[in-house]
């Protein structure tokens, strides 16, 4: 009676990269009972023996009973163990403080105007009253002709002749007058013009190096705080990268490890199987060619005894032929007591035979039951062991992602937080150089502006540590409110911070129902400078 013993198969490793892992189901054979079959015996009728006149010549064949194999060599599977692994952990990621710049501003320097005061010197009054009262040879030459016209007309002495005098000098120092005072006064214009514009360009000039300075210093404060959060950001991210690396390789090595031991065990498993296969195999054959054998010089015996047998009967057939009829007659009576006692002991032998093989096909089943227990409880511990490995998985790719996550959340704040620093210096610089109507002005513009950002940061606190366009959004929408606190042309403060607001409230709000509605698209808005 052979056994087929079903086979347990065991997973041998249960870490998959997947979301999550998915235990191996184990198959447990049921072994097949086969009954035995119980042979029923007949019975030879007897023969009557010889006549008293002769006795007859009878070839007895030889028969052979066949050697039956015995019970067949069985083996058992040998189960393989997987072995898992737990996966390392990363810790808290490392961040870095955005380093600020300090502003420097200047004081204006101003021109001051040069007066142009008109003098004696640049009026035709002034001129003339000094030409007459030089009385130059011009004066005396101009009195002398007038004089001299007069006395032609006999009016020497008169009043006429005095005016006429006076008229002449008068005309002839006009000219001169007029001349002079205009020289005089584009003079003074002159030099009042010229140090009026040397005023200005010594202003604009200490202005502009002022400015550059303040630039220079400016530009130098700002570089060396973006060298400085550089520096910070590199250095952050190059700690992350080496924990991240050194876990990778650990968690390398552990799943090397395990896999190596999965598939050793599974090697050897299959090999000590192979090997009680092969063991089995030839067992069952070296028995199957030692019954061959056998009963081939059995069955060789039996046909030589049989043809000896038949030649002998045929040379005694005569013989039996005649003393037959005698024979029988006288052994039928014998015969038909021996048959009677034939039949009782035939019967006996198969009710034997009957119990023999209901007792075989009992134990066959005993054996059978057996062994499906075996296979079902093997491959129960498998299910069990692939279970076990694949919920560790899970909850360790749980606890990473959990990380991951609590890691975006505190860089996302200490980014946002950078950014409002950022907007409190921006306004605090805006309200140190601002009138006290544009400091009122400020702090009310400031104090909403501070609650629209912060209700909008717990709203999509959510969707700024998911996706990069948001951060962006958020951090891009502070710069641009803290370049409006120190821009002096615009004159509407607050209708410009509350329009960035409001971008900052309608971009957030598309890009989280991209994120909620296709999933990836959200990725293809961005919102930078």
């Amino acid at each position: 009676m052979l056994t087929n013993a079903g086979q347990s198969t065991a997973a041998a490793n249960p870490y998959q990269s997947g979301p999550a892992s998915q235990a191996g189901l184990n198959t447990a054979g049921s072994s097949n009972a086969y009954a035995s079959t119980a042979g029923a015996m007949g019975y030879g009728a007897s023969q009557t023996g010889p006549a008293s006149t002769y006795n007859n010549a009878n070839a007895g064949s030889t028969g052979y009973n066949a050697t039956t194999l015995g019970n067949a060599s069985l083996y058992g599977a040998v189960n393989a163990n997987g072995q898992g692994y737990n996966a390392g952990q990363l810790g808290n990621a490392a961040t870095y403080g955005a380093v600020n710049a300090n502003g420097q501003g200047y004081n204006a320097n101003t021109a001051a105007g040069t007066n142009w005061n008109v003098d004696n010197n640049q009026t035709v009054q002034g001129q003339v009253q000094g030409i007459i009262a030089a009385n130059s040879p011009l004066v005396q030459q101009a009195r002398t002709a007038a004089l001299q016209q007069m006395n032609q007309r006999g009016l020497l002495n008169s009043s006429m002749a005095i005016g006429a005098g006076y008229d002449a000098v008068l005309k002839n120092a006009l000219p001169i007058a007029q001349a002079d005072a205009a020289t005089y006064g584009q003079a003074g214009k002159y030099n009042a013009d010229t140090a009026n514009t040397l005023a200005q360009f010594n202003a604009g000039q200490q202005n502009a190096a002022s400015q550059f300075s303040a630039n220079a210093a400016n530009n130098a404060s700002l570089q060396n705080a973006q060298l400085g959060t550089q520096a910070n950001a590199a250095n952050a991210a190059a700690q992350n990268q080496f924990a991240v690396n050194n876990q990778a390789a650990t968690n390398q090595a552990a799943q090397f490890g395990a896999n190596a031991a999965n598939t050793a065990n599974l090697q050897n498993a299959q090999l000590g199987t192979q090997a009680n296969a092969n063991n089995a195999q030839a067992m069952n054959t070296f028995q199957l060619n030692n019954q061959q054998a056998l009963n081939t010089a059995a069955q060789f015996g039996a046909g030589a005894s049989n043809t000896a047998a038949l030649q002998n009967a045929q040379l005694g057939t005569q013989a039996a032929a005649n003393n037959a009829q005698a024979q029988n007659q006288f052994s039928l009576a014998n015969q038909q007591a021996n048959n009677t006692a034939a039949q009782f002991s035939a019967d006996a032998a198969n009710r034997a035979s009957s119990q023999n093989a209901q007792l075989g096909t009992q134990v066959s089943l005993d054996n059978a039951g057996r062994q499906t227990q075996v296979n079902l409880a093997n491959a129960q511990a498998g299910n069990q062991t692939n279970q076990f490995n694949a919920q560790q998985q899970n909850a360790v790719t749980e606890a990473n992602a959990q990380r991951v996550q609590q890691t975006n959340l505190a860089n996302a704040e200490t980014v946002n937080k950078a950014v409002m620093q950022q907007l409190d210096n921006a306004f605090k610089s805006a309200v140190a150089t601002a009138d006290n109507k544009t400091k009122i002005e400020l702090q009310n513009i400031d104090a909403q502006t501070r609650t629209n950002l912060a209700n909008i940061e717990s709203q999509y606190k959510q969707l700024m540590q998911t996706s990069a366009s948001a951060s962006e959004l958020f951090q891009q929408t502070a710069k641009n409110i803290s370049d409006i606190y120190n821009n002096p042309d615009i004159k509407n403060l607050s209708g410009a911070v509350q329009k960035q607001a409001t971008l900052l409230q309608n971009g957030m709000a598309l890009l989280d129902a991209m994120n909620s509605g296709v999933s990836g698209l959200g990725g293809l808005v961005t919102f930078g400078p």
